[in-house]
């Protein structure tokens, strides 16, 4: 992926963050790295079709997505299916974003989400993949993509 194409991604997830939740999120410096799983307590699949083709994820820990969820519904009381919808609002939202980017051609799937590292679903990725680390109030995510 060429630099102009990651920047799709970052500032997708910068507006993220800043539109829903209303506080910035701080990317890291992106890196690339193989074909190994980075995953934490939560994440959402995005398969990519089209023009190009391969996935994004975003992975998460628990109780930054039980932050998010707690500012959304303006609630305390956070169950485990708001946060699977949560991973899965914010994977399709990144991945809607960066349709928009490319264009109509570009074709995103409806989110997977799982919990820890699934035994039975493979993410698909196209390497090189290129890991975002994404850091909002003390937590500290990753925005995976792969694509050709």
């Amino acid at each position: 992926m060429k630099q102009e194409e990651i920047q799709v991604f970052i500032n997708g997830t910068i507006s993220y963050f800043a539109e829903v939740t209303g506080e910035k999120a701080e990317l890291g410096i992106p890196y690339t790295k193989g074909p190994e799983q980075l995953l934490l307590d939560y994440s959402g699949h995005i398969g990519i079709s089209g023009n190009r083709r391969g996935g994004l994820y975003i992975t998460c820990p628990r109780e930054m997505l039980a932050e998010i969820t707690r500012k959304i519904l303006l609630t305390d009381e956070v169950d485990d299916q708001s946060i699977f919808d949560m991973i899965g609002e914010i994977a399709n939202t990144i991945g809607g974003n960066a349709r928009t980017s490319f264009g109509s051609d570009f074709n995103i799937s409806v989110p997977t989400i799982f919990k820890g590292k699934p035994s039975n679903f493979r993410i698909v990725l196209r390497t090189p993949v290129v890991v975002l680390p994404i850091n909002w109030k003390g937590f500290q995510a990753y925005l995976v993509v792969g694509i050709d």
